[in-house]
């Protein structure tokens, strides 16, 4: 059987994700019930008119795209939803709390997240996510099984320790408090690296951005461009930076009695600040 576009109409009226008869190859419910997956890999999911606790499940079933657009809650810390996804899981949801998990030994390729508003959507498992992007405004925790390839975020995100770092990972605006590492970051707004566990190795800090370091992890190499700054006062830690540009107007980690340096700064335009 080919893949099917299903709708979650709550039929069953117990919130279980893959009772067939809380689906629907039609969005009004007249069409057929199908469970997930009953017709093998690559469907399309859309959770949308309801205000149910939708359980999770361990599934371990493999979807084409899954669209969450709806006033109730899916899954538990407990009992995530755990899919393979080939293509994007998009949430545009204004309460509620979301737990989503990538299979282990699986991925899922992309997590768009729009909206969240008083709510806030759990990424975890033992598996890998591609890529992530979170809209201004929106809520996010990235738990500690969930490797991560790509991070672009406008919003608030938490991620915790993970011995994979983002390969890259850009903060537009918003916040970014991480526990992992990054082979590279650039940040346009606030970001704490804490802990033991989170290297940089090119840290990118351009106007209004402001990076905090309070890891005990290295920065191979920070630039901080205008209107940006890089500060490791007030961690626990001491670190190393090895490499230091710094641009005219930029501030690079200029009051961290807590940094140890490998080389000098190099100076970069007009007004640059230094303490060589």
């Amino acid at each position: 059987m080919a893949a099917s576009t299903l709708y979650f109409t709550g039929g069953a009226n117990n919130g279980t994700f893959m009772d067939a008869n809380n689906w629907n190859t039609a969005r009004d419910g007249s069409g057929s019930a199908l469970a997930p997956g009953a017709g093998g890999a690559g469907d399309t999911l859309y959770i949308e008119n309801t205000s149910q606790t939708i359980n999770g499940a361990a599934t371990g079933i493999s979807i084409a795209d899954m669209y969450l657009s709806f006033g109730g809650s899916l899954g538990s810390a407990g009992t995530p939803l755990a899919i393979v996804c080939t293509g994007t899981i998009r949430v545009r949801t204004s309460n509620g709390t979301h737990y989503i998990a990538a299979t282990a030994a699986g991925t899922i390729a992309t997590v768009s997240v729009q909206k969240t508003g008083t709510g806030k959507l759990y990424l975890a498992g033992s598996g890998a996510i591609t890529t992530i992007y979170i809209g201004e405004g929106c809520d996010v925790d990235v738990g500690a099984t969930a490797a991560v390839t790509t991070l672009k975020s406008a919003g608030k995100v938490e991620a915790a320790a993970n011995a994979t770092a983002f390969t890259t990972c850009e903060v537009a605006s918003g916040s970014l408090v991480s526990y992992r590492g990054a082979t590279t970051l650039n940040s346009s707004g606030s970001t704490t690296f804490k802990g033991l566990a989170a290297a940089i190795t090119t840290l990118n800090v351009y106007k209004n951005g402001d990076h905090k370091h309070w890891s005990s992890s290295t920065i191979t190499t920070s630039n901080v461009k205008p209107g940006g700054r890089a500060t490791g006062k007030g961690s626990p830690y001491q670190f190393t930076v090895t490499n230091r540009e710094s641009y005219g107007g930029g501030y690079n980690f200029l009051d961290s009695v807590n940094v140890t340096f490998t080389n000098p700064q190099i100076d970069i335009g007009e007004g640059a600040v230094s303490v060589i």
